[in-house]
Order: structure tokens, then C-alpha cells, then sequence
């Protein structure tokens, strides 16, 4: 059975995907519910963050993620219409077609996946804009753009 991440889905939903909840954890999103709720599945670890009782950061890890799992992950959300890989660094960044959802694959120096990220552009947004404040408190301006957006329109 794949794996399947569902952004937007509830607590109650997640449990039900997912099976018990196996820890809670102080989030570490800004805008996040206070506490955020770890799965087991499949020997994959999830990490669900919720806003507004709704999942809008969901992550997947497992030392060797293979691509038909993340492929499987990105079908769950987005109808599977995303848009091809943007690869920085070790890591792959995809938008779904809709613009809603952000998706974001990590992989070791040698290529092993070993962790996969989906999240809503408002926890994007969010991730961003705590960014920001701690640029802001290293003394760099707040008001500097990169130059050069990767994910234009995100």
C-alpha cells in the first residue's frame, strides 16, 4: 500500500491514515498549533504540523525514501500534476500546478533520499517569514530580496 500525504487533512484524519499517534512534539513552524503529531507507516517516520486543526506541513522520513514513494506522496496531494524538479544543492523543490502546495526532497551527498517535505504555500509563507526575523537579527535587512527567486510566484 503507498504511502500517501494529505495536506489538509485533520488530526482525526491523520490517525485514521496513519494509525496512532506515536509522540507529540513542540512544532517548529511559526503560525503552527502548539504541538505536532508523529506517525510510523511503512517504516516511514511522519511528521504532521496542523494549523487551524488542518495539516499544512507534513513530513516524510526514511533513510533510502525510494522515488516510487515520493512519486506515491506526490500523487496523494496535487491530483499529481506538480511541476518538474528544481534541484539546489541536495535538494529537489517542485510546485503543485495549482500553486497551492510546495514540495521539497532531500537527499544525502551520495543521492539517498532521506527525507521529503509537503506543505501549503501559506506554511511556506510562514517558514519564510520566520526566516526573515532571524536574518533580521544577524544585522542583515529585512528588506532584501534575493536576486534571484528559484520558485517564482511562491
Amino acid at each position: 500500500m503507498p504511502i500517501q500525504a494529505r495536506v489538509g487533512e485533520t488530526l482525526d484524519q491523520c490517525v485514521e491514515r496513519y494509525g496512532s499517534v506515536m509522540e507529540r512534539r513542540k512544532s517548529t513552524i511559526t503560525g503552527s498549533e502548539t504541538e505536532s503529531a508523529v506517525f510510523s507507516k511503512s517504516s516511514i517516520t511522519i511528521i504532521v504540523e496542523f494549523h487551524e486543526g488542518s495539516a499544512w506541513c507534513v513530513t516524510f522520513r526514511k533513510a533510502g525514501l525510494l522515488t516510487g514513494e515520493v512519486e506515491s506522496i506526490l500523487q496523494a496531494n496535487g491530483n499529481g500534476l506538480w511541476s518538474v524538479p528544481l534541484k539546489i544543492n541536495d535538494q529537489d523543490y517542485r510546485i503543485s500546478m495549482d500553486k497551492k502546495r510546495l514540495s521539497t526532497v532531500i537527499a544525502d551527498k551520495k543521492g539517498v533520499i532521506s527525507e521529503m517535505i509537503i506543505m501549503t504555500r501559506e506554511c511556506a509563507t510562514a517558514i519564510r517569514s520566520g526566516h526573515a526575523v532571524n536574518i533580521g537579527k544577524l544585522g542583515v535587512s529585512k528588506e532584501k530580496k534575493p536576486e534571484n527567486n528559484p520558485l517564482p510566484g511562491f
